[in-house]
């Protein structure tokens, strides 16, 4: 797998303050408006709100879901940023549905999650951190609707033997040489989304 050194300037431009989460005691989140903590709710399947006492949720802090009792995960569309050592280790996960507008998903999220079967990344990721979809011993395919984005070491390693990656088909070769070697990359039957991301200089 190639490692990008323009991976480090992604994540230094989308992580920016990803949180503004108000929780309180009658909430299912520890944390303040400007640190979030731990899941504490009832598992299962959960949503995450759009908005908690007033203020919107942007994004999600370091740690939050460690609950194996939560099987399946449901994000607001316009979430663009996953931080790191946000999700994993979840025993009882089965399903996740990422937000439509995810950029960047930062290291160390989905891995060992053993009741993943299937994921979608969407369009507008541009960045998987490393160890990301690591060692999930029940995943069998994910599936990526956009152009190739920057995959870092040890992203979708230890894998089923039967794993396949369904690709763009105008993107396969571009795929093929980012993924690990012994990956099945198969054509999806689309052609890449490809999304015009603002020009931010000024």
């Amino acid at each position: 797998m190639k490692k990008w050194c323009a991976a480090g300037f992604f994540a230094a431009m989308l992580l920016c303050p990803i949180l503004v989460w108000a929780a309180e005691a009658e909430y299912d989140y520890y944390g303040s408006v400007k640190n979030l903590g731990s899941y504490k709710g009832e598992g299962g399947d959960v949503v995450i709100p759009e908005e908690i006492n007033g203020k919107e949720v942007l994004g999600l802090e370091r740690f939050t879901f460690r609950d194996g009792s939560i099987t399946s995960l449901t994000f607001p569309d316009y979430m663009q940023a996953i931080s790191d050592n946000n999700i994993s280790r979840l025993e009882g996960l089965t399903a996740v549905a990422l937000p439509e507008d995810l950029e960047v998903l930062s290291p160390n999220n989905f891995c060992y999650c053993p009741g993943i079967t299937d994921v979608t990344i969407p369009s507008k990721v541009r960045l998987i951190g490393k160890y990301c979809f690591y060692q999930c011993d029940g995943l069998k395919s994910v599936t990526f609707e956009g152009p190739v984005p920057i995959i870092e070491e040890y992203c979708f390693s230890w894998l089923p033997d039967d794993f396949v990656c369904y690709v763009p088909d105008d993107q396969i070769d571009a795929y093929r040489q980012v993924l690990p070697e012994d990956i099945t990359v198969e054509p999806s039957g689309k052609t890449a989304v490809v999304y015009e991301y603002p020009d931010t200089a000024e």
